[in-house]
C-alpha cells in the first residue's frame, strides 16, 4: 500500500503498524514524536496503532537548542 511519509510518497506492507514501518525504515524511537494525520500517536499505542493505505505520517524529531 501507499502512505506517505514526512512528505515523500513510499510503500508499506498492508498490515503494517507505527512501530513496524519506523523499524522498517531504520528510524530509532528516542526523541520523537509521530502523528497520523493530525493526531499524534503516544508511544505506547504504536504496536497497536494500523496504518491505512493514503494515510499521511509525520515524524518530528526533537532538537535541542538554546
Amino acid at each position: 500500500m501507499k502512505i506517505v511519509l514526512n512528505g515523500t510518497e513510499t510503500d508499506a506492507a498492508p498490515d503494517v503498524t507505527v512501530a513496524t514501518l519506523l523499524t522498517e525504515k531504520g528510524i530509532t524511537a528516542e526523541k520523537i514524536a509521530v502523528a497520523v494525520g493530525t493526531k499524534v500517536i503516544p508511544r505506547a499505542q504504536w504496536q497497536t496503532t494500523p496504518l491505512q493505505e493514503n494515510d499521511k505520517i509525520t515524524i518530528i524529531s526533537a532538537v535541542r537548542g538554546g
